[in-house]
This record gives C-alpha cells, sequence and structure tokens, in this order.
C-alpha cells in the first residue's frame, strides 16, 4: 500500500474543531478516491461513497431540496446498505464536477454538522463557482506522489531521508555512494513519476516496460476524459495542447508557444484550452516577471507563461520507452534533456508548495529557471543537469544581490560564497530555512 502525505492532512482536518466540508482537487487517477476510501474505512464507524461517474443515478439525491435531512432520506433510497452513526460518518462525494447540484448541498451538509464530508474534483474550483456557497467548504489539491513517497515506495525509509535532509541543512557534500543511490532513484522517478497506478506497477514487476505501459493507458483515459467532456472541436485543441508538451519543452528557452501546438496557432484559439488543462490539473503554468522583485504578483507578465506536466514520468512517456531509457541509462543529451529536468525540478519544487516564476528580461538571452519568494526576498534557482559556468545566475546575483542563489544539479553539494549548488534530489528540501 502506497503511503500519501495527504493522510496525515486528512486526520488533521478530522482532528480540527471546526471543519467546513472538504473538497480534493486533482486530475484523474491520482489517488484521490483511493486514500478517501481507506481513510474513512480506517477513521469513521459509517462510511458512504456516492460514486457519480460509476453511478450516475445518484445525481437524482440531489435533485429537488438539498436540506440535508432530505438528502438523507434520498440516499438510503438510491445506496444499498446506508447507516448513518451521528458524529462517526463520513460522506464521500466522488466526482462533485459530474453533479453541480451536489457542490452547492456542501453548504447545507456543513451547517447540519452531524456528518463529515469529503468531495472530489477533477475540475477547478473556477468552473463551478457560481454554484459554491461562500465559506461552505475548504479545498485541498492533490498530486501525484512527490519524490519523498515515491521514495518509500521504493523501500527508502523515513530515516534514510532525514539523514539526507541533514546533509542539506548542514550545506555538507552527500557521501558519494549515497549520492549514486539516491541519482538512481531520481532517474526512476524520472521516467516513472508519481502517479499511484503506474508505480505500483514499477514497484510490482521491477519493469519499466511495465510503468510505461501503465502510463499509456493512462494517457489514453485522460483523453477518452477530454472527448467525453467537451465538443469534438474543443477536445481537440486541449488534446493538441497536451500533446505539444514534448515540443515546447525541447528548445533552448522553454516558453510556451502556441505555434508549437500548430502552425497557426494563437492564443484566441488556444487559450481556452489550456486553462481547460490547468484547471483538470494536467499542467501547472509558471509566468515570467518583468521584474525580480518582491511580491511576485505584482510584476508577472501573464502573456509570458512556461507549462509543464504536472507528473514527469507522463511526460517522458509522451517522448516514447527509448528515450525514457536514455534517461535511465544518463546518456540523453540536448535540449530535451535539460527540459525534460526542467520539468522534474518544477514537478518538485509546486509540490513541496512553493510557489514558482521565472525571469527573462526583455533586454537579454540569458534566463533564470525559477524564482520562489522567502523572507521578502526573490530566490533565484538555476537548472545546470550537465556541468558548466552559470553565466546567468552570475550575472542575476551580481545585478540584484539575493540573501541566496541556488542551482541545482546531478553532482554534489558545493556551497559557495554567493551561491549554493544542490543535487537535483535535494529540491524537495528548498521551501525550508537552512539552519547553518
Amino acid at each position: 500500500m502506497l503511503k500519501r502525505k495527504i493522510y496525515g492532512r486528512l486526520r488533521d482536518w478530522k482532528a480540527a474543531r471546526d471543519r467546513d466540508c472538504l473538497v480534493l482537487k486533482g486530475a484523474r487517477q491520482v489517488g484521490k478516491t483511493f486514500i478517501v476510501d481507506r481513510f474513512g474505512r480506517e477513521n469513521y464507524k459509517s462510511f458512504i461513497h456516492i460514486d457519480f461517474v460509476k453511478h450516475p443515478e445518484h445525481k437524482l439525491i440531489f435533485d429537488g431540496s438539498l436540506e440535508a435531512s432530505d438528502i438523507m432520506k434520498k440516499l438510503t433510497l438510491y445506496v444499498s446498505d446506508v447507516c448513518f452513526a451521528e458524529g462517526d460518518t463520513l460522506i464521500f462525494l466522488d466526482g462533485i464536477h459530474e453533479c453541480p447540484n451536489s457542490r452547492t448541498a456542501l453548504k447545507y451538509l456543513g451547517e447540519d454538522g452531524r456528518f463529515d464530508v469529503i468531495a472530489s474534483s477533477d475540475r477547478s474550483a473556477e468552473e463551478s463557482a457560481a454554484s459554491v456557497p461562500v465559506g461552505s467548504e475548504t479545498v485541498l489539491s492533490v498530486d501525484s506522489l512527490d519524490f519523498e513517497e515515491f521514495m518509500w515506495a521504493c523501500g527508502v525509509s523515513a530515516d534514510a531521508v532525514d539523514i539526507l535532509r541533514g546533509y542539506y541543512e548542514e550545506g555538507q557534500p552527500v557521501d558519494p555512494g549515497v549520492h549514486e543511490r539516491f541519482m538512481g532513484l531520481l532517474r526512476d522517478y524520472l521516467v516513472v513519476g508519481g502517479m499511484p497506478g503506474v508505480v505500483a506497477e514499477f514497484i510490482k514487476t521491477d519493469s519499466y516496460g511495465s510503468a510505461f505501459a501503465a502510463q499509456k493507458r493512462i494517457l489514453e483515459g485522460l483523453e477518452d476524459d477530454i472527448r467525453r467532456c467537451s465538443s469534438p472541436v474543443n477536445a481537440q485543441k486541449i488534446i493538441d495542447c497536451y500533446r505539444s508538451l514534448p515540443r515546447q519543452l525541447s528548445r533552448v528557452h522553454t516558453k510556451f508557444q502556441y505555434t508549437n501546438v500548430t502552425r497557426d496557432g494563437n492564443a484566441r484559439k488556444y487559450e481556452e484550452s489550456l486553462k481547460w488543462l490547468s484547471g483538470s490539473g494536467l499542467i501547472k503554468k509558471c509566468v515570467n516577471v518583468g521584474e525580480p522583485v518582491f511580491p511576485s504578483a505584482a510584476y508577472e507578465k501573464t502573456e509570458q507563461f512556461k507549462v509543464y506536466s504536472s507528473d514527469t514520468g507522463l511526460l517522458t512517456s509522451m517522448y516514447g520507452p527509448e528515450t525514457q531509457s536514455a534517461l535511465v541509462r544518463d546518456t540523453l543529451e540536448g535540449p530535451a534533456r535539460n527540459g525534460i529536468y526542467e520539468n522534474l525540478a518544477f514537478d518538485m519544487l509546486s509540490k513541496a508548495g512553493i510557489k514558482l516564476n521565472y525571469f527573462k528580461s526583455e533586454t537579454s538571452t540569458q534566463e533564470i529557471e525559477f524564482l520562489f519568494e522567502r523572507d521578502g526576498s526573490m530566490i533565484p534557482v538555476e537548472m545546470k543537469p550537465r556541468k558548466g559556468s552559470s553565466v546567468s545566475l552570475g550575472n542575476y546575483i551580481s545585478a540584484y544581490g539575493p540573501p541566496s542563489a541556488y542551482k541545482l544539479v546531478t553532482g554534489n553539494l558545493e556551497k559557495k560564497k554567493d551561491s549554493t549548488a544542490l543535487p537535483l534530489y535535494m529540491a524537495m528540501f528548498l521551501g525550508q530555512e537552512k539552519t547553518n
């Protein structure tokens, strides 16, 4: 059974004295249903699962009156073996994007207070904002497994991760044997990614081929879901945007270009498609800032952005098994390698809860791949998956004098006077303050 950090957050929510209904938002197959099912069965006397995708007839429960007492009565009609244990029941509304009335009902279920309610959605809250009563829900994002969770699945103990964290906090190079072990795990994460079904298949079979087959099934399912939820014309636009990710990230500068979707591509044609992909959790945006100044939100150039896959394993599977094999063997070269590692770093940093921007001025070809806020300053992070000079980072430090600066590398940790080279597997620690 895969260990997930989100389980602890669910227990914290249950322990809170005053709690709203909880909505879990995330892409398909990131494990929302599995983790809530486990949580409900292990922590409540009664667990009631309403699945709007598998059982469309359950939408009728939310027709007419949305008062909690009326919903309870209709639940007994449409769901077998319903048992209400007051104060010890969890109701799980799975796939509320399929039933807008159920989202509106969260207000009344929450006000009733006799039962806990968790809902899940594959769509962004904004898509159904008109039906969401203010203050009736807490939204929690769910991603695929982060690198630490992946390591747990591979048999790495929490103590081993804590030892690695100690190297980071002390700013000391990692023992060479330990370094090679974690780099090997990182390359596995590059090609397997964090989708629970893929990770489980990889662990069970110890086969990259089996993991790739699982990824292919997920991608086919995602495209089927897009076609089901959109008109044929809009569906094709969304699919074309998603399929363009390998091309977008295989250039020297990875800013999203609509012409890399189709030759005649432009914002008018594909802007809504990108919004759909973002709202469904399949991609994440990283916006350029005109000036690397705190607060970053005041200087964002929203028309200039990069797009990353929310799961690096799904991204590498789009390049094909030969590319994945080259990544595992560490023989891939060129811009595609750099773009894939850039996606990996974004994935790890964003899953650590860090809001990221990037910086590229209009007057220079140099670029800082990522910036994040820390204590009122903008901290630069440069990607350097191969050895080489860091001209862009050096110029940034000279111009802006940040209190900290980082270079993510495949080599070992090295502290310098004005910057720190960190092994890529330590990106997950970057949201924390160093003790030294």
